[in-house]
């Protein structure tokens, strides 16, 4: 696996520790060919890095600083490994520690991202928490107009109550789908989505 494109491109990334599952390069691609130069100057948030595949490209393409986190042991050391293969220390952060523990230090610490990628396991509700502990109208871990980004198998529905995040587009790669959410302060919504779906 390597980073797509960038100041980084090609160059390697190594996954460690048994809960890494790497998003495809493909998915990757994807990811980025939508999120295009918005990622410039960005701060970012990577959940359930694993390899810290979706951090580290996005650093490449020109994001800020990164704050990557999982709860493995061994896939955080591979992450720093790779963090370190690239000199990119000064603008990385990496948690070893559960997601939910990490959202709570972050909203202590007042932390606010342009954007946030997840790719949580599959078929475990994490999604649905996901959105409701980032969608919560009082949490703002995302600026007003930042982006949550999470991968999810296709047949997951969607959530039913997504607070101030609104869904802007949806796209499906196999049993893959990539949902795009819009931070919006102004206009919470309750289960309302954009029709922004392609395949």
């Amino acid at each position: 696996m390597r980073i797509i494109s960038g100041k980084w491109r090609s160059h390697r990334i190594a996954s460690e520790g048994r809960t890494a599952r790497p998003t495809t390069d493909r998915t990757r691609q994807v990811l980025f060919d939508i999120v295009g130069g918005r990622i410039e100057g960005a701060r970012v948030l990577d959940l359930f890095a694993g390899s810290g595949a979706l951090g580290l490209e996005a650093l490449s393409r020109g994001a800020a600083f990164a704050i990557l986190v999982d709860q493995d042991p061994k896939a955080t050391a591979g992450i720093r490994k790779n963090i370190s293969a690239l000199a990119a220390q000064e603008i990385t952060e990496v948690w070893t520690r559960r997601v939910g523990s990490a959202l709570q230090e972050l909203e202590k610490r007042e932390e606010r991202f342009d954007w946030i990628f997840a790719d949580p396991p599959y078929g475990k509700g994490e999604d649905v928490r996901l959105l409701s502990r980032i969608g919560g109208k009082e949490r703002a871990l995302l600026r007003n107009g930042g982006r949550f980004v999470i991968e999810v198998s296709s047949r997951a529905p969607l959530a039913p109550d997504t607070g101030t995040l609104e869904l802007e587009r949806e796209r499906t790669l196999g049993g893959t789908s990539l949902r795009f959410y819009r931070q919006n302060d102004e206009n919470p919504t309750r289960g309302e989505s954009e029709d922004g779906r392609d395949t």
